[in-house]
């Protein structure tokens, strides 16, 4: 019934809404992926493939998750372990900027949030600077941690 599936589902919050308070569950996907982020660039920064996947492991990402790229091109944690350790990219700054939406759906397992991050990266040499429309979508696991299933980074 119609009643049914719209229970399953929440409504867009925009976090730029002045008199909106943050539900807890909003608060947390917010923590985890400012967190997850901060992880990331550590990850990065340490040049080790191995390091990279634990440290990602640890955040609950698995080796099927996918980023789209701006390109359209999707990268694993094997594209991402490759980059890494070959030296690629080599990531100097990356931080959200800016939360901008978020919604829970499929009864609160499931988390879409978009933002804006802050990057300063070289790949292949050449020196990027960007602010970049990132979504993510995390599920939450039977032990109520999220974890990342899809990003997508769009050129901002």
């Amino acid at each position: 019934s119609a009643a049914s599936q719209s229970s399953s589902k929440s409504p867009t919050v925009y976090f730029n809404e002045p008199s909106k308070k943050m539900s807890e569950e909003e608060q947390a996907v917010k923590a985890y992926l400012t967190e997850f982020s901060q992880k990331w660039l550590a990850a990065s920064m340490t040049k080790d493939p191995v390091e990279f996947e634990s440290v990602m492991g640890q955040m609950g990402m698995d080796t099927d998750c996918l980023m789209i790229r701006p390109s359209g091109n999707p990268a694993d944690m094997n594209t991402f372990k490759a980059m890494v350790a070959d030296g690629d990219i080599l990531v100097k700054k990356q931080a959200i900027a800016e939360f901008t939406s978020f919604r829970l759906i499929a009864d609160g397992k499931v988390a879409i949030v978009t933002y804006w991050e802050e990057s300063e990266f070289s790949y292949k040499g050449v020196d990027n600077k960007d602010k970049a429309k990132m979504t993510a979508v995390l599920e939450k696991t039977e032990e109520g941690k999220w974890k990342p299933i899809h990003f997508h980074r769009g050129s901002g």
